[in-house]
């Protein structure tokens, strides 16, 4: 399983420090899915109407922390405003990881999507937050884009698995990462 690995030249583990996953995904798609693991069996299937918002959904899942969290999701976040408070801290931010965070939240609101697919969507949408943390460096962001492809890939083999007409984005892999700093992100918020 390649969900992730921590560790520095000197085989010591490090929290910024990830092995680049393979070139090519495992010949079994699933085996790619961790079944055993407290994030995939403890993620909700089911998609919780916002209150507040129409056509806004609630995806209940769990990190690798063990924190329970929710994913938006909906058609057109966009729309909803549901980020935009995160825009002053995020507007510079790695586009590739804004991207992928939005169309994980737009791919999700897709009723009746297996549980494989869930997890796999909710690791990126949650994988992307993290990436948009503003103390990410610009190395980290590139060290991190192949995780991001990796992940993608899992997801195009998924949706072709389940029959699902999907894609993951587009993207311009070589595009420069842009990073902002908290005191920037601060400094730009409105008063």
């Amino acid at each position: 399983m390649a969900v992730g690995a921590w560790q520095t030249r000197n085989g010591q583990t490090d929290a910024r420090t990830m092995w680049v996953p393979p070139p090519d995904s495992s010949l079994d798609i699933f085996d790619e899915i961790p079944r055993d693991d407290p994030t995939y069996q403890r993620m909700a299937n089911t998609l919780i109407p916002h209150p507040r918002l129409p056509g806004l959904c609630l995806l209940q899942y769990f990190t690798f922390h063990n924190s329970s969290a929710y994913q938006p999701c909906c058609q057109n976040l966009h729309l909803t405003g549901f980020f935009d408070s995160l825009w002053p801290l995020e507007q510079n931010g790695d586009p590739l990881f804004r991207t992928a965070r939005y169309w994980s939240c737009h791919m999700q609101s897709m009723p009746d999507l297996p549980r494989d697919v869930r997890w796999v969507l909710s690791i990126i949408y949650n994988f992307a937050n993290e990436m948009l943390r503003p103390e990410n460096d610009e190395d980290t962001l590139w060290k991190m884009r192949s995780w991001l492809l990796f992940w993608y890939e899992i997801a195009n083999r998924l949706f072709e698995e389940h029959e699902i007409p999907a894609s993951s984005p587009e993207e311009d892999w070589f595009l420069r990462p842009t990073v902002v700093t908290a005191e920037e992100g601060t400094a730009m918020a409105p008063a």
